[in-house]
């Protein structure tokens, strides 16, 4: 089964710092999700910004309101250029955020069960 990338380029209208800071803090993926997705943290993250090796805990309900465990691990983070987020379990494979002086850029690397959506219900 194929791979698919799904990509996304938001452009920001705060400085790099600003906007480095607000991606940072994991308490504000909640604010960047669909209520419809239920989403919520298991675990209160134990620090204000994302670190390498941090794990993250969260319910997410992507596809027709199942809920889901989703786990991930920050595994890189580059200050004020990127940080990465590998799953370890969940709908989603890897997301890379890209960070530049007017956007950010998202690349999340697929896993089969979201391949499988993408590919046979999204027009």
């Amino acid at each position: 089964m194929a791979l698919h990338r799904i990509t996304d380029e938001i452009e920001i209208p705060l400085t790099l710092e600003d906007t480095w800071d607000f991606f940072t803090n994991p308490r504000n993926l909640q604010k960047l999700t669909p209520d419809d997705m239920g989403f919520r943290h298991v675990y209160e993250p134990d620090r204000p910004r994302v670190y390498p090796g941090m794990y993250l805990v969260y319910k997410v309900a992507p596809i027709a309101g199942i809920p889901l465990t989703w786990i991930t691990e920050i595994t890189e983070v580059k200050p004020m250029e990127r940080f990465v987020d590998d799953q370890i379990q969940g709908p989603f494979g890897r997301m890379y955020s890209f960070f530049n002086d007017n956007f950010v850029l998202k690349v999340w690397k697929s896993s089969p069960c979201l391949t499988y959506f993408t590919t046979n219900f999204c027009v």
